[in-house]
């Protein structure tokens, strides 16, 4: 998503890496994207779309209304809808969790701070703990497994990255990953 004075401009799927498909019209359908924040610089917000269950049981129901073959998965759904050309307002089912702040005037010193920025300019986020010892790393673990089988949305793994922003540029990326950050899947 990129905002620039304040309003959303762009909304576009990564694609390749380099280019991605324009999904503003989808997206304008989604409560959960702000269409406006309260910062006036040019800001890149990256995230991932998602249905949480009570959301696809209404979204099943109302395609099979419409007479199109109703989705069996919340995972293929979203790509799925994401990628139609038609019934666009079905998108109003799919919600968005950003994860990611980017802008060349950001002054954060780490990853929290972030999270608390998203936050304020009105995103819904992931789950977010900082650990200072393995044992909260462990118990984080076995609370994702849980909610894996018992949560309101599916995922399939959790993210690991350093709080210190500073440490990120060091570490830099590889053309795949940032190397500061370590997607954990189950």
């Amino acid at each position: 998503l990129i905002y620039e004075n304040g309003h959303l401009v762009v909304a576009k799927t990564r694609g390749d890496g380099q280019f991605g498909e324009d999904i503003f019209e989808k997206v304008s359908w989604m409560s959960s994207i702000p269409k406006a924040i309260n910062d006036k610089r040019s800001l890149e917000i990256r995230g991932e779309i998602f249905c949480y269950q009570k959301a696809f049981t209404i979204l099943k129901e109302e395609m099979t209304r419409l007479g199109l073959d109703a989705p069996t998965s919340q995972r293929n759904i979203v790509a799925g809808l994401i990628s139609r050309k038609e019934n666009v307002p079905l998108c109003k089912h799919l919600s968005f969790k950003a994860f990611e702040l980017l802008g060349e005037e950001i002054d954060l010193s780490s990853e929290s701070e972030k999270v608390d920025y998203l936050s304020k300019l009105g995103f819904d986020l992931p789950h977010f703990i900082v650990h200072n010892s393995f044992d909260t790393v462990s118990e984080e673990i076995q609370r994702i497994k849980i909610f894996m089988n018992e949560g309101d949305y599916l995922i399939d793994g959790l993210v690991f990255s350093y709080n210190n922003l500073e440490l990120h540029k060091t570490l830099g990326e590889t053309s795949h990953h940032p190397r500061y950050k370590m997607a954990f899947k189950f």
